[in-house]
């Protein structure tokens, strides 16, 4: 059995990616994402990879992107308005079906924000990956293992999908230690015939997404539209918590449903039929279980996300389509609420 740890989820997050196959690391140093930076910077040099404190966020995305297309495995990380300035690129990098992992780390509210946990760029991340459309698969862990393992295995997903694979969470689990246990070095990794530069069976490869885009048109587009469709049926990720005789259900994800996670326990102690859906792919989101919902048994649902104003909520009150009464707790980064305030929440709709 493999030895666990005690590990911040930053640096926790970094090792993932070195044992998933990740040599390629470029970013640019931004709180609360620094330390994974920090680590990477000697760790990457360990294994024979390659590490790069680019000269701003804009450059390490598209250094990733030229990693990627050369055939390697690469992520960067960033947080709050740094993800921004490395939207132009993503968007490029999505176009161009480079399979890439980016770490985001949420920065409270809008401009440069605050360090505090939050969940404000739940739809700057599940929308569209800058302009054009185009989604990422997006992923929100709630503890330091579960960061862990989504950056491990986002490695081959982003191969075997040619994708972006998006890693959310913010400070609560980027800076909190917890035990971890890591999964072996993996050293066996899916040939890249699309890759750019040259090869000895193949002639050399080129990636131009506005070539593309214009010699096929539409049916272009229509292969990413296939790829999503495929993903909501197949890749969507939820938590169930005590969802079997639940008459009221909370929805939270990552550092709401951490928090959450304590209401339920002790409403069930209680004897109170409380349960929990936690959304773990925000793209694509669980439409199809929240619709799935019985109203003769499920008597009200809660949505609680640290976000004024309410993001999620939207995405849910639209897979219920109004058969089931909802209701919303959202606070800022300045008010956090605690365990208490979702129970108390609970219990005033029960």
């Amino acid at each position: 059995m493999a030895k666990k740890e005690m590990l911040e989820g930053n640096v926790a997050m970094a090792e993932a990616a070195i044992r998933g196959g990740c040599r390629f690391f470029a970013g640019y140093p931004i709180t609360p994402q620094t330390p994974f930076m920090e680590y990477l910077s000697w760790r990457m040099q360990e294994v024979g990879g390659e590490f790069i404190q680019a000269e701003s966020e804009l450059g390490s995305m598209n250094m990733v992107m030229g990693a990627s297309g050369a055939g390697a495995r690469a992520c960067t990380a960033t947080a709050g308005m740094a993800f921004s300035l490395m939207m132009e690129s993503a968007s490029w990098a999505t176009a161009g079906e480079l399979p890439a992992v980016i770490v985001h780390l949420q920065r409270s509210g809008a401009g440069a924000g605050g360090l505090a946990p939050s969940q404000t760029d739940y739809n700057y991340v599940t929308k569209t990956i800058g302009h054009g459309g185009l989604h990422a698969y997006v992923l929100a862990p709630s503890s330091v293992q579960e960061a862990a393992d989504m950056v491990y295995n986002a490695f081959d997903f982003a191969d075997q999908n040619r994708c972006l694979v998006l890693i959310v969470t913010d400070a609560q689990v980027g800076q909190v230690m917890e035990p971890v246990e890591f999964g072996p070095f993996k050293t066996e990794f899916p040939e890249k015939p699309w890759a750019v530069g040259p090869h000895k069976e193949r002639k050399p490869n080129t990636i131009n997404p506005i070539t593309d885009m214009e010699q096929f048109g539409a049916p272009s587009f229509r292969r990413f539209e296939a790829k999503y469709k495929r993903w909501e049926e197949e890749e969507v990720q939820y938590e169930e918590y005590c969802m079997e005789d639940a008459e009221t259900v909370l929805i939270a994800w990552g550092t709401a449903a951490r928090i959450g996670r304590g209401a339920i326990d002790n409403l069930r102690e209680q004897g109170v039929k409380a349960g929990m859906l936690r959304p773990i792919t925000l793209y694509p989101f669980p439409t199809k279980k929240i619709r799935s919902f019985d109203p003769e048994k499920v008597k009200n649902v809660l949505v609680a996300e640290v976000s004024v104003p309410a993001q999620m909520h939207h995405d849910v009150e639209f897979a219920l389509q109004g058969r089931i009464p909802l209701h919303l707790l959202d606070r800022s980064w300045s008010e956090i609420f605690s365990t208490e305030d979702i129970e108390e929440a609970l219990r005033k709709l029960i």
